[in-house]
């Protein structure tokens, strides 16, 4: 059922619809801001990492156990918000419909970021009804590949990309 061979390179596929993710400082829904972004469009793969403005004070170390991605880190490495936020827009361009699986928290984290006039919908909803229970499996098996890493935001947006062109590719 699952071809692990194939090479998990968004440019191999450049039919992969738009997928976007987000890793956070946290997942309070209140506080929280995005601090990495993946895309997946026109068969190219991006990633940011983003320098947390200073207004943006939230923290968790337990989010940060799962994405490897520490705070200072962040503060030295990471791209200025704006400046994410404006290299973002500017790939997505035209494309106004970005999937996701979570669009909820990526439509809080975009918003936050300040990414503007952009539909974030579920990734659900580019399988078919009897797909969609394999399409988390799917994305597992990328993972257990080994060329991808969970929590990751460009693997975790390359992984959803993967699964569904598996799936389409697939269908009976």
């Amino acid at each position: 059922m699952y071809n692990l061979k194939m090479k998990v390179d968004a440019k191999i596929y450049p039919n992969v619809p738009p997928i976007l993710d987000f890793e956070a400082s946290s997942l309070n829904a209140f506080w929280s801001y995005p601090i990495s972004v993946g895309l997946v469009l026109g068969g190219r793969s991006y990633y940011w990492e983003i320098a947390p403005k200073a207004e943006w004070t939230d923290w968790s170390a337990a989010s940060e156990k799962i994405h490897g991605l520490s705070l200072s880190y962040l503060q030295q490495n990471g791209q200025p918000a704006d400046e994410v936020c404006r290299q973002v827009q500017e790939v997505i361009g035209n494309s106004k419909i970005i999937y996701s699986d979570q669009p909820d928290w990526e439509r809080i984290w975009a918003k936050v970021l300040g990414l503007q006039n952009i539909e974030i919908r579920d990734v659900r909803s580019l399988v078919c009804l009897h797909e969609e229970s394999m399409l988390a499996d799917t994305v597992v098996h990328f993972f257990e590949s080994g060329e991808l890493q969970a929590h990751n935001a460009k693997d975790d947006a390359l992984a959803l990309a993967l699964a569904v062109n598996h799936l389409r590719n697939n269908r009976r």
